[in-house]
């Protein structure tokens, strides 16, 4: 490992006193990261170190998360009548620190792209409309508000993107989906909005974890790559810029992903 690497590591350790963590594991770690955002200038290392030391169960670690936790809750809770902070809070941590089902702790997802703090408000944002819709269903009918919801409380996007990019996303990502095949649409579905593990994916349909790790990853491509070029056509922007726009979204894209799965139909056959 190179002496730049583990310089980077050791400013992340300095910018978290009293955390510790075994260097090389974190290396490990960060340098995949880094690698699959184009480069360490991508990464934020503190907060990734974080972000592994807290899922090692580091007792300073796990204090720190969970103070930023506690504050992005606040944040986020107050655009939802009739939540209660302490009931959310809860919720955030178990599917940040434990997980549902077999899926593991969402924590380990965490790439170190962006601010965990945006990160973290993301998931607070997905769980508390889910929690409203679960109290108040009325209020919900429209996935078009809660996508506004979650967009205005997903972090430093808010900044980037003005409405009209947001809308066009939201449509562009729409459109891509519709070239899915049901089955391709079922099992983007299976990941994103029911959050099931890609084992339970395979028995539902009785393939082997491998038959179903890639049908996703074949439906996701495609759809990634249809909403880059309609992404691109809509705003008339080049491949660059709508790249751009899309690591902008990348903090809370897969909430996205669940909130615009669930209302789509296709009209393709095949």
């Amino acid at each position: 490992m190179s002496d730049a690497w583990i310089t980077l590591a050791k400013g992340a350790s300095l910018a978290l006193p009293g955390v510790q963590v075994e260097l090389d594991a974190f290396l490990v770690v960060l340098k995949r990261r880094a690698e699959e955002a184009g480069g360490a200038a991508g990464i934020n290392a503190a907060d990734l170190l974080l972000a592994f030391a807290t899922l090692k169960q580091d007792p300073v670690a796990t204090k720190e998360l969970d103070r930023r936790l506690v504050r992005a809750v606040r944040g986020v809770i107050g655009r939802f009548e009739g939540l209660q902070l302490e009931e959310v809070q809860q919720q955030v941590r178990q599917r940040v620190l434990v997980g549902e089902g077999s899926g593991g702790p969402r924590l380990a997802k965490y790439t170190g792209r962006g601010a965990i703090m945006a990160w973290l408000k993301a998931v607070a944002t997905s769980m508390a409309i889910d929690e409203s819709r679960r109290l108040r269903p009325e209020r919900h009918g429209n996935e078009d508000e809660l996508v506004a919801t979650a967009s205005t409380e997903a972090g430093p996007e808010a900044k980037l993107l003005n409405e009209q990019q947001k809308v066009h996303f939201n449509a562009a990502f729409r459109e891509a989906l519709t070239t899915l095949t049901p089955q391709e649409r079922t099992v983007m579905r299976m990941k994103f909005v029911d959050d099931l593990a890609i084992e339970d994916i395979g028995k539902a349909f009785a393939v082997h974890r491998t038959t179903a790790m890639r049908w996703l990853d074949k439906a996701q491509q495609q759809v990634m790559a249809e909403t880059r070029k309609v992404l691109g056509k809509r705003l008339g922007m080049g491949s660059r810029d709508v790249d751009s726009l899309l690591r902008a979204l990348q903090p809370s894209i897969n909430e996205r992903i669940s909130r615009l799965l669930a209302p789509v139909t296709s009209t393709r056959k095949r």
